[in-house]
């Protein structure tokens, strides 16, 4: 299958874009054609782990020890692109030539980045709207609960600068998604947005010619919901892939109480057909805040509706 480059005015992710496109790094494909023409290897030191290995790409910088990986995990959504690649430079053995020769390819590139160490890292990120770019390594001598699983099997991993690229890729709207974003009605405001959005297989960027709506929650019909992220971003979820409702409700204990509200989807699973589930509304400090919303919507849009209640722990 052939995945058509975006055409639309260059947006703040492209700079990352255009250089994945240059190493024909196909990560707008789902993983379903990445599986189908790069097969799966299986992870040693982590149960449940395969990746994607390309071996027709050009590295993603020059000098790389570990090609670009994609995880597929056993609950990955096969019809999704690829969320997360990673590659590592390991070839002097010590962190911190690594890292400045990681750092170094990565600057020509993309620029100086920004300073993200932790007290366990030493890092930098770029970001590029939504999506974003990393190298991190991690000293020895600032790891206090010593090796892992991964460096006691392949000690060259202990010194690696490892690179994660966060495509954030989103596929242009379809006709009638477009129509969707059109005639979508608000039927619940998220009294507190969280800045930001993580991308998903259904995120599409919101249409300039439709009407900007607030974020939290909207109906186009009974065809599809929409999950309004920002004035730029919303997942749309069509009905056809919808399965149930599922509203949990935490009432204070040890913690505060909360409401979240999420759908099961239909989805191709790495080992076979399964179910996703998809956080669609979330708020703090009360556990009922949820119940009408959740009502709304199993009955328009004919979907069963499980509740769960009990202590926040």
């Amino acid at each position: 299958m052939i995945w058509r480059r975006r055409r639309a005015p260059r947006c703040p992710e492209a700079a990352l874009w255009d250089h994945l496109d240059a190493c024909e790094i196909p990560f707008r494909a789902p993983l379903s054609d990445w599986i189908d023409r790069y097969h799966l290897s299986p992870s040693v030191w982590s149960e449940g782990l395969d990746y994607c290995i390309p071996d027709d790409v050009a590295p993603f910088f020059p000098g790389l020890d570990a090609p670009l990986h994609a995880q597929v995990y056993e609950v990955a959504d096969l019809a999704a692109p690829p969320d997360y690649l990673w590659c590592a430079l390991r070839g002097d053995g010590d962190h911190r030539l690594n890292y400045a020769g990681a750092l170094a390819r990565l600057t020509k590139i993309f620029g100086k980045g920004a300073e993200t160490s932790s007290s366990n890292t030493v890092s930098r990120e770029w970001r590029f709207g939504l999506a974003r770019l990393s190298c991190t390594v991690w000293p020895p001598e600032k790891q206090s609960y010593g090796q892992n699983d991964r460096h006691r099997l392949f000690p060259d991993t202990i010194t690696e600068a490892s690179v994660a690229i966060h495509p954030a890729w989103r596929a242009p709207l379809s006709a009638e998604e477009h129509a969707a974003c059109a005639a979508a009605k608000p039927i619940w405001a998220d009294p507190s947005p969280t800045p930001g959005a993580n991308i998903i297989r259904f995120s599409r960027d919101w249409p300039s010619d439709a009407a900007t709506l607030p974020p939290g929650l909207a109906l186009a019909g009974q065809d599809m919901l929409l999950s309004i992220r920002s004035p730029d971003i919303a997942d749309l979820f069509p009905r056809t892939l919808m399965r149930e409702l599922h509203l949990v409700r935490l009432t204070p204990a040890r913690g505060g109480s909360m409401a979240s509200l999420s759908l099961r989807l239909s989805a191709q699973l790495r080992d076979g057909p399964g179910e996703i589930n998809r956080t669609v509304a979330s708020v703090s400090g009360d556990h009922a805040a949820l119940d009408a919303v959740a009502e709304t919507l199993a009955k328009a849009l004919d979907l069963p509706l499980d509740t769960c209640t009990g202590p926040s722990d």
